[in-house]
């Protein structure tokens, strides 16, 4: 069922795409997205849906597979990080980037579903709290190299994110 549902995906796709500007649409949903952003003051960024969040990294993900439909149809899996060693393997992403990708999706996909466990929240906000950062690292500790450090670089992680973002979109104008 799922083989058919993703050709009946593809099939829409290849009728859609042509005159369609996919970089422009895609830009102008992530912000849209990010200007609807509202952070509690609690808060000091949303793993998902801040600038460099995973909602970056999913649509560059799909940019890239939508950009290539014809030429790579390996590239239609769901999960993220096997679409990203694709994508490299396909040649869409240096191997530095793509590397670069999937080592910062698995660290916020931890720190993600830590914070969802940790504190019973569907919720994706990293703490300002300094009694909540703690719990979240301790928290972590077994699961990353120094949770602490960890915690800290993702703001400038997040930073390459979007760098890694806006570069593939300018280098590729999306028109099919």
């Amino acid at each position: 069922i799922s083989r058919r549902a993703l050709e009946i995906v593809r099939e829409s796709w290849r009728e859609r795409l042509p005159g369609l500007s996919l970089r422009d649409e895609i830009v102008s949903m992530r912000n849209r997205m990010e200007n609807s952003l509202r952070l509690p003051r609690s808060a000091e960024f949303d793993l998902k849906h801040s600038p460099g969040g995973l909602i970056d990294i999913e649509f560059l993900i799909q940019f890239l597979k939508l950009s290539h439909p014809e030429k790579h149809e390996r590239l239609w899996t769901p999960r993220p990080a096997e679409a990203l060693t694709q994508i490299r393997e396909a040649g869409l992403l240096s191997d530095h980037d793509a590397d670069r990708l999937v080592t910062h999706y698995h660290r916020l996909r931890t720190v993600q579903r830590m914070l969802r466990l940790l504190f019973e929240t569907s919720k994706d906000l990293i703490p300002r709290q300094d009694v909540k950062r703690r719990q979240l690292a301790r928290a972590l500790a077994p699961h990353l190299d120094d949770a602490t450090a960890s915690l800290t670089s993702l703001p400038r992680e997040m930073e390459e994110i979007r760098v890694l973002f806006n570069r593939t979109l300018t280098e590729s104008n999306g028109e099919l």
